[in-house]
């Protein structure tokens, strides 16, 4: 038997904070692109895989705009051995 994956709940996070933290902006944007890549390979013939959701982190700041009441993502991210120190995890 498997087990569950630990799960942390959902942090947001704004435009400030994602700014403050180029590593985890550009690999949300890698997420994120993969993502989109893999739903359109499933009815190829329908999307152009070649264009990203995000060309760059800059896309993504923009998406959540300047008002930072109104614009957030939300992140969960999984343990993998190490705790929440953000060396041993894996984000959705």
């Amino acid at each position: 038997m498997t087990s569950s994956p630990t799960v942390s709940p959902p942090t947001l996070y704004t435009r400030s904070a994602l700014q403050a933290n180029p590593t985890l902006s550009q690999a949300i944007v890698d997420l994120v692109n993969d993502c989109f890549a893999w739903s359109k390979d499933q009815e190829a013939g329908k999307w152009d895989n070649s264009i990203p959701r995000f060309d760059n982190v800059e896309e993504l700041y923009n998406m959540l705009g300047e008002d930072e009441a109104m614009g957030a993502i939300a992140v969960m991210f999984e343990e993998l051995g190490g705790g929440w120190d953000g060396q041993r995890q894996r984000f959705y």
